[in-house]
């Protein structure tokens, strides 16, 4: 007799559901910040694979070259790169002052009222600037006070300096004279807004998507500024430029990496607080202003009505701010006419169509597929040809993104200033604490960087989840109820405050950014500072960047978030972090 066979007890297992991948095959300083977001999010891990699969694999580039490596590997599917190929070049100072000469040419033979309208806002908004040495700048320009100069490639403050007159550009000038293409002159903004005395400026997050149809080579983009941002203060207090104070950059220029070097610089643990610290959120510092304003009660109108070139009665659409549903969630209030808003709205109003503005002549740069030099005939034999990074055609990678820093000054009227445009902002999350001297100041996140040592000690053995016993620890009021959660024998783990960002940032993404920064706290000698320092999560950093970088993750799991125009599609896009660009 044959027997039966017996039916099979053991279960299936169940199908694990893929998740969405952050590659980290080509970054290197960023880290620390991809790992706290991995605890940031439940649906999304990070992978050094050279191709990981998942449903979705946000594929982050530290430098251009690592681009052309990228595409060498192969791109597939669902890759999406952070990076769009050629804005490392559009970007450049030299060059971005070029792609605003051809849009204005552009907009002028266009002559529509839409577009004349559009290029007298664009023409208020970026100061006159000279590309050198290719233009002549006229000795009647110094007539009108100081210029920057600013070279075309360098970054983080270097090479910047205060020019007074045509004969010390020609000194500063004779330092890059082989680079045809070296530098621009700007003209100097010398009635900034101030905050309790001190010069500052507006980092903006403007996240631009991107799609080529790999048949047709149709082109798709959008475009979202993120609701938040960075506020850097200056460490000196500002005095219009002279030659005794013209040297002085830290009443000048905003830069972290040149502040931090100042033992005035502030760090702050309150993202909460706009009226604190060397570096603040953009939403703290707007309701500190609108307070302080409003306590003044400060006559907006008539002043931006008298020194801006736009206009505080127009209505939203000539500022370029789309007004719909989106941006109530946003937390940015937009109104058919501006002239009931608040301070707060005003500054929105200047950061949008400041957007508006960036948006535009990036979609012409990438029409152009690079830069129109015909501006220059003259030096059009010796003009400069892109990295092999950046010479990449925009084809070559179907879906792309880039998130974009854009640097924004306030005029004493609230008028806006753009700066420059940052193709690769930093997303780092730590800050250097100098341990000597008089540079030496209070640490932020000792509980958790301490109690981090203890943790890892005392509960390996164990197999203690160390994040949760983390986050138990400093969500407790009571010492007593701390010490019984975590069980910890010979410890001392008192004295535990909760954390001021516990609302938004949980502890465990904390202790994550904790345990990949750099030396993890100890003694560092690196160039991120001259004296001797420790790498620390700068919680600014931390509430800011990972919020942005979260956002656009969910941007990126909307069905057609690449594809499709639909209104309803932008709309989940943006959700409660972006408002659309129009």
């Amino acid at each position: 007799m044959t027997s039966k066979k017996k039916p099979s007890s053991k279960k299936k297992k169940p199908s694990k559901k893929k998740r969405n991948i952050i590659c980290l095959r080509h970054v290197c300083g960023n880290r620390s910040t991809l790992k706290a977001l991995e605890a940031y999010m439940d649906n999304w891990k990070t992978s050094q694979l050279q191709n990981p699969k998942g449903k979705l694999v946000a594929i982050f580039i530290r430098k251009n070259e690592d681009i052309a490596l990228r595409i060498s590997e192969g791109i597939h599917a669902s890759h999406v790169l952070f990076r769009i190929p050629l804005f490392s070049f559009i970007c450049q100072k030299s060059e971005w002052t070029i792609l605003v000469k051809n849009l204005e040419s552009h907009l002028e033979s266009r002559g529509t009222e839409s577009s004349l309208s559009f290029l007298s806002s664009i023409k208020a908004i970026w100061p006159k600037t000279y590309v050198l040495p290719d233009e002549v700048v006229p000795k009647s320009a110094f007539k009108n006070g100081y210029h920057i100069f600013k070279p075309s490639n360098a970054a983080q403050g270097d090479g910047i300096y205060l020019i007074k007159s045509n004969a010390d550009l020609k000194r500063r000038l004779r330092h890059c004279i082989d680079n045809p293409r070296s530098g621009v002159l700007q003209q100097y903004i010398e009635d900034p807004l101030l905050i309790d005395g001190f010069k500052f400026d507006l980092r903006i997050y403007l996240v631009y998507f991107l799609h080529v149809d790999p048949k047709t080579g149709k082109k798709t983009h959008k475009s979202f500024i993120f609701n938040d941002g960075l506020v850097r203060i200056c460490t000196h207090k500002y005095e219009k430029p002279k030659t005794k104070n013209a040297h002085k950059l830290n009443s000048h220029l905003t830069n972290y990496s040149l502040n931090k070097y100042d033992k005035n610089y502030e760090h702050t643990e309150d993202v909460t607080k706009g009226d604190v610290g060397s570096k603040r959120t953009l939403k703290s510092t707007l309701n500190y202003l609108e307070r302080i304003y409003d306590e003044r009660k400060y006559d907006f109108e008539s002043n931006l009505e008298s020194n801006s070139g736009i206009k505080s009665n127009s209505t939203s659409s000539n500022c370029g701010i789309k007004s719909n549903s989106t941006s109530s969630n946003s937390g940015i209030r937009s109104n058919s006419t501006s002239s009931n808003c608040g301070i707060k709205s005003k500054i929105w109003s200047s950061i949008q169509s400041t957007c508006r503005f960036v948006s535009a002549a990036l979609t012409l740069g990438l029409e152009q597929e690079g830069i129109n030099y015909d501006l220059f005939p003259s030096s059009s034999s010796s003009s400069p040809s892109p990295s092999d990074g950046c010479a990449i055609s925009v084809s070559s990678v179907p879906k792309s993104l880039n998130i974009l820093g854009i640097d924004i000054l306030l005029r004493k009227d609230f008028s806006p200033v753009l700066l420059e445009i940052n193709a690769a902002p930093s997303i780092r999350t730590d800050s250097v604490y100098p341990m000597t001297g008089d540079f030496e100041r209070a640490k932020p996140l000792d509980q958790y960087h301490n109690w981090s040592n203890i943790a890892e000690e005392k509960c390996n053995a164990s197999n203690i989840n160390v994040t949760k016993i983390a986050e138990e620890k400093c969500n407790a009021r009571n010492t007593k109820i701390a010490e019984e959660k975590c069980n910890m024998s010979n410890s001392n783990v008192s004295n535990v405050e909760p954390d001021p960002l516990a609302s938004s940032i949980s502890p465990q993404v904390i202790f994550e950014a904790l345990s990949h920064t750099p030396k993890k706290g100890k003694k560092c000698v690196c160039r991120d500072h001259h004296r001797p320092h420790e790498h620390r999560p700068c919680l600014v950093d931390l509430h800011v960047k990972l919020n942005l970088l979260r956002a656009t993750l969910k941007a990126l799991e909307v069905k057609g978030s690449f594809t499709s125009d639909d209104p309803s599609t932008i709309k989940k896009m943006a959700g409660s972090s972006f408002l659309p660009v129009s």
